[in-house]
C-alpha cells in the first residue's frame, strides 16, 4: 500500500532544510575562532606545502612561498567545490608535467581547477599539452576556455572536444590553424559530432602536404569518380592541408555524403552501388572505411536536419548546429527536442517560441560563451553549491595558517628536537661506543662473579671489579657531558642564525641556563658578580712529608689610627701545621717565620689578591678587614 501524501510533510522537510542550513553556516563562522579547527588548518596546510616541497626535492626552503601561493587559492577553489588537496594536486601535477619547480601564481589554481571540472582532464596534462604548444602555463586554462566555447557553440561534448584538442596539441606545429587552438577547437568539435577520430584528417593533410602528394591524390580522386572540386584540385589540397586542417576535415566529410542515401525504413545507409568505391577510396587516402561510412551518414543526417528544419532568422548558424546536434528524429520521421521535460517537435518548439521568445532562452544560452569557473559552479548542483559557499565563510583559520609566524611556531619544537639530537651526536655516546662498553664491563663485573662462584676468586675481586668499572662510568659521563654540551653550544649558535622570532625568544632562555661543561665541571659561574668580594678560607699550610710541628700565639692588638686615616687593626691566632723533609730543621723554618719582614709581606699579599689589585672590593671596608684578619696576626 502507498504511503498516504501529507501536505505537512513537505514543510516540515523544507524547515529542517533551513534549520540545517542555519546550522551550517553559524559552524562555519564560529570555525573562524575555533583554536581545534585553527591548528588542524595549520598542520594540514604545512602538510600540503612539504608535499609539494618533498615532490620538488627540496627542503622546508620555499615551504612558506608554497603555503602562501595555496592559501590565497583557498577560497575560490573551495567556492568551486574543492578542497585544499585539489590545490595541491593542481601543483604537483604541473610541476611534475613541466619538469620544473614552478610555484604557480595563487590567481591560476581557481582556472587550472575550473578547467579541469568541465573538461574531465587533469591540470597537469592540460598545462603540459599546450606548454608543447609553446603557451605557458598561464595561458592553457585561457586557450582551454576556448575550446570549451567551441563545444558550447554546436552542442557537442565540451570533455570530448577538450580531449581530442589535447591529444592532438602538437599538429599545432605542424599545420597552420585559421585562429590557432580556435580552429584546431572547431576541427575537433566537428570530429565529435560525427564520432569520427580528428587523427583520420590530419593524416590525410600529412599526405597532400607536399606536390608530389597532392598530386597522386588528387589523381586518384579523379579516377574514382569523387565529385568534390577541392579534393580535385593540387594546390587546393596543398593549400588546406598547410594552412587549414580544418576545413579540409570539412572537405572530406562533403566528399562522403555522395555515397549515402536514405533507406525504406527511413534510415541513412551507404548505397549498394557505392560500397565498393568508397572501399577504393579508403585505400588510397589511408582513411579506415569505417570512418568514411562514419562520417557520411552523419554528415548526411545533419545536413538533412539543417535543411528540413526553418529555423527562426534570429538563430545564428552556431545556433543552427546545436539544434541540429541536439535534435532526435521520432518514431513519426519528425525531428524532436526535449524541453521542459517534454518532447516536442522541432515545427512546434518554433511556433510556442514566437508566441513566447523566452521558451527557447535556456538552449540559446547553452550555445554562448561562459566563464569556467561559472560552469564548473553550475554543475555543482544546488547542494553542492550551498555547501562550497558556506566553505567560503570560513577564511581565518586559513589566514593564519598562511601567515610566517604559524610556520615559525610550527617549526620551533621541530628544531628544538633537532637541538638536543646535536648535542648528543657525540662519539662518546653514539651506539658503538655505549655498546663496548657495555660488554667490556659487564665482562669484567660477570668474569670475578663467576671465579668468586667456583671457588677461584674472592668477594674482594669482586668489589674492586666494581669500584673499576664504577671509575669507568664516572670519566665517561663527565667526557660525554663535556662533549655534549659543546656541542650544545655549537647549536645554539645556530640556531641564533635564524629569522624565526621564536627562535630568538628560546635562544636567549637556553643561554640564561648557563654554563658550558667545561666550566661546570671546572666549577666556573659565568654569572659571576665582581662587586662580590671573594671569602678567604682559613688554611692549613703543610709540606709533603710527616715531621709536625705545632705552633700557636694568641695576641689581641689595640685599634690605632694614623695620619687622620681610620683602620681597623684586627689580629687573629694562626695555627700552622708544618711538616718539613728529614734534611730541614724545623725550628730554623719557625725563626724565619718569625721575621717582621716575612710577615708583613704574607699579610700584603693577603690582602692585594682579596682586593683583585684594587680592582674590584675596598680592603679598608670592615668586612674585608675582618676576612683578612684570619690570615693576619702575631706569627710566634
Amino acid at each position: 500500500m502507498a504511503e498516504e501524501f501529507k501536505p505537512d510533510d513537505i514543510f516540515s522537510s523544507l524547515n529542517q532544510a533551513f534549520e540545517s542550513a542555519l546550522s551550517k553556516v553559524g559552524k562555519a563562522m564560529t570555525d573562524n575562532l575555533n583554536t581545534t579547527v585553527i591548528a588542524k588548518t595549520i598542520l594540514d596546510l604545512d602538510d600540503a606545502a612539504v608535499a609539494v616541497a618533498k615532490s620538488f626535492g627540496q627542503g622546508r626552503e620555499n615551504v612558506i612561498g608554497i603555503k602562501q601561493a595555496m592559501a590565497d587559492a583557498y577560497i575560490s577553489v573551495v567556492g568551486l567545490g574543492g578542497e585544499l588537496q585539489d590545490i595541491q594536486k593542481i601543483q604537483t601535477d604541473v610541476a611534475s608535467s613541466l619538469g620544473r619547480n614552478i610555484v604557480l601564481a595563487s590567481d591560476s589554481f581557481e582556472k587550472l581547477f575550473a578547467a579541469s571540472q568541465v573538461t574531465g582532464k587533469g591540470a597537469g596534462e592540460i598545462v603540459g599539452k599546450f606548454k608543447d604548444a609553446g603557451f605557458s602555463a598561464y595561458q592553457a586554462s585561457t586557450q582551454m576556455q576556448g575550446v570549451v566555447d567551441q563545444a558550447r557553440a554546436i552542442g557537442v561534448s565540451a570533455s570530448a572536444v577538450s580531449g581530442k584538442v589535447l591529444e592532438n596539441m602538437s599538429a599545432l606545429n605542424k599545420f597552420n590553424f585559421q585562429g590557432g587552438v580556435e580552429g584546431m577547437a572547431r576541427m575537433a568539435a566537428q570530429a565529435t559530432s560525427l564520432r569520427i577520430d580528428m587523427k583520420t584528417a590530419l593524416n590525410f593533410a600529412e599526405q597532400v602536404f607536399d606536390p608530389e602528394g597532392a598530386i597522386n591524390m588528387a589523381a586518384a580522386m579523379q579516377r574514382l569518380g569523387v565529385a568534390n572540386s577541392e579534393l580535385l584540385d593540387p594546390l587546393r589540397l596543398m593549400d588546406l592541408s598547410q594552412n587549414d586542417p580544418a576545413e579540409l576535415q570539412n572537405q572530406l566529410v562533403k566528399m562522403t555524403q555522395q555515397f549515402v542515401q536514405m533507406g525504406k525504413d527511413g534510415n541513412f545507409e551507404i548505397a549498394p552501388g557505392a560500397k565498393r568505391q568508397l572501399r577504393e577510396i579508403a585505400k588510397e587516402t589511408g582513411i579506415a572505411y569505417d570512418e568514411l561510412t562514419k562520417m557520411a551518414i552523419g554528415s548526411k543526417e545533419l545536413d538533412d536536419k539543417l535543411t528540413k528544419i526553418k529555423f527562426p532568422d534570429t538563430f545564428t548558424e552556431d545556433q543552427k548546429t546545436m539544434i541540429a546536434n541536439m535534435a532526435e528524429m521520432g518514431k513519426d520521421g519528425e525531428f524532436k527536442l526535449t524541453i521542459g521535460g517534454d518532447s516536442v517537435s522541432l515545427e512546434e518548439a518554433f511556433k510556442k517560441a514566437k508566441d513566447d521568445p523566452s521558451y527557447l532562452e535556456a538552449l540559446k544560452s547553452a550555445s554562448e560563451p561562459k566563464k569556467m569557473e561559472d560552469l564548473a559552479k553550475e554543475q555543482l548542483g544546488v547542494l553542492g553549491s550551498i555547501n562550497a559557499s558556506m566553505k567560503t565563510l570560513t577564511k581565518l583559520p586559513m589566514a593564519i595558517a598562511r601567515g610566517t609566524t604559524a610556520t615559525q611556531a610550527l617549526e620551533l619544537p621541530a628544531e628544538l628536537t633537532k637541538l638536543l639530537s646535536k648535542t648528543f651526536d657525540t662519539q662518546e655516546l653514539s651506539i658503538k661506543n655505549i655498546g663496548k662498553g657495555f660488554d667490556e664491563g659487564a665482562k669484567d663485573i660477570l668474569g670475578s662473579l663467576t671465579k668468586l662462584a667456583s671457588g677461584e676468586g674472592s668477594l674482594t675481586e669482586v668489589f674492586t671489579k666494581l669500584s673499576e668499572n664504577g671509575q669507568k662510568l664516572n670519566d665517561f659521563a663527565q667526557n660525554a657531558f663535556v662533549s655534549s654540551t659543546e656541542n650544545y653550544k655549537k647549536s645554539l649558535d645556530d640556531l641564533t642564525k635564524s629569522n624565526n622570532m621564536f627562535f630568538k625568544i628560546t635562544e636567549e632562555l637556553f643561554k640564561s641556563l648557563g654554563k658550558s661543561g667545561a666550566d661546570f665541571i671546572q666549577g666556573k659561574d659565568q654569572n659571576y658578580n665582581t662587586l662580590n668580594a671573594p671569602k678567604v678560607v682559613p688554611q692549613t699550610i703543610t709540606s709533603p712529608v710527616e715531621n709536625k710541628q705545632s705552633l700557636q700565639t694568641p695576641t689581641n692588638q689595640p685599634q690605632s689610627s694614623s695620619s687622620g686615616t681610620n683602620e681597623q687593626v684586627v689580629t687573629a691566632n694562626v695555627n700552622l701545621n708544618i711538616t718539613a723533609p728529614p734534611n730541614i730543621d724545623t725550628n730554623q723554618l719557625m725563626i724565619a717565620m718569625q721575621d717582621t719582614g716575612v710577615k708583613e709581606e704574607i699579610v700584603k699579599t693577603v690582602k692585594s689578591g682579596m682586593g683583585n689589585n684594587g680592582l674590584t672590593t675596598n680592603p679598608n671596608s670592615a668586612q674585608a678587614m675582618r676576612t683578612m684578619a684570619e690570615m693576619s696576626g702575631n706569627l710566634v
